[in-house]
């Protein structure tokens, strides 16, 4: 778990895994530390969070979606990548957005967008960031990630 766990990260916590951790619902949840095994992924993840949790050493918490995702092995950590910071909430392709959401997804997607932007300006930040994008299937990538760690970009 320790190599997948980003201990100390912020993630949302809906008000029923406090209820659920006090006893509130018939079953505790299972909580593992970054020494023990990722337990079975359950398919109602997304929609009840409180069933597995993860004590990071700094807080019993959710799974971030990047942790759930490569404790499910839907996403293939390779070596390399072993300490990359982890500063983004995920990358969403265009194509992949248009594909998969209706137009009531497209619009709530928006809507958190330009929320983010409103607190950016707020902080006195542009309201957008540019980023360049590769995936780290790219026979580049490696490369990329030596350039990222000579300029900090690295833990």
């Amino acid at each position: 778990m320790k190599d997948i766990i980003d201990v100390g990260a912020e993630v949302y916590a809906p008000n029923y895994v406090q209820k659920r951790l006090n006893g509130g619902y018939r079953d505790l949840p299972i909580i593992t530390d970054l020494e023990g095994r990722a337990p079975t992924c359950v398919a109602h993840y997304a929609k009840d969070r409180s069933t597995r949790l993860v004590n990071d050493g700094v807080s019993i918490r959710p799974y971030s979606v990047r942790e759930y995702a490569i404790s499910k092995g839907e996403i293939w950590m390779k070596d390399w990548m072993q300490g990359m910071k982890n500063k983004f909430c995920g990358v969403i392709k265009h194509e992949d957005a248009v594909k998969y959401l209706n137009d009531k997804d497209k619009a709530y997607f928006n809507y958190l967008c330009h929320k983010i932007e409103c607190g950016r300006k707020n902080d006195g930040k542009l309201p957008v960031n540019a980023y360049l994008v590769i995936n780290v299937d790219e026979p580049y990538a490696e490369e990329v990630a030596e350039i990222l760690k000579r300029h900090g970009h690295w833990e």
